[in-house]
């Protein structure tokens, strides 16, 4: 069989790579959104096979971890879960959502300490404060004589 002519045009490496690259992120968007229906259906082990492959090909995505967390949480593989919500907040240590996850892991170990200190990090959390009706004063902790805590 007679080779390719030479004059004939090539795929170039930034096309292929482009390819490659949408054809990956497309993967690792289906993998992520099969491994959150795990998640939620408490196939917890299936879930964290798929967020290493979603790994794999997008890397170390902080909603990724956030996912590994809340699933290791339901498992109810609590070592773990704290051990790699400490390792997302090394990297996001501003992360609201992150240090929700590790309070409320706490709470549910009866860390009571720990976890209310981090569950603290709700305030700093988007959209939260819209979640308490505008006429309802937030108790900054100071004594309020005569008046109810609702």
């Amino acid at each position: 069989m007679p080779d390719a002519p030479q004059n004939q045009p090539q795929p170039s490496t930034a096309t292929e790579n482009a390819l490659t690259s949408t054809h990956q992120k497309a993967e690792a968007e289906h993998l992520f959104s099969s491994a959150k229906q795990a998640v939620a259906a408490g196939q917890f082990d299936q879930a964290l096979a798929l967020l290493d492959q979603t790994e794999v090909l997008a890397g170390p995505l902080h909603q990724l971890g956030l996912t590994r967390v809340n699933a290791l949480r339901q498992a109810r593989r609590w070592l773990e879960a704290v051990t790699r919500c400490q390792a997302l907040l090394v990297h996001h240590p501003n992360s609201a959502d992150a240090h929700l996850a590790l309070g409320f892991i706490h709470l549910l170990q009866g860390q009571w300490l720990e976890g209310w200190r981090e569950r603290e990090w709700r305030w700093k959390h988007p959209g939260f404060r819209s979640l308490i009706p505008a006429q309802i004063p937030i108790w900054d902790g100071s004594h309020q004589p005569r008046t109810r805590l609702w």
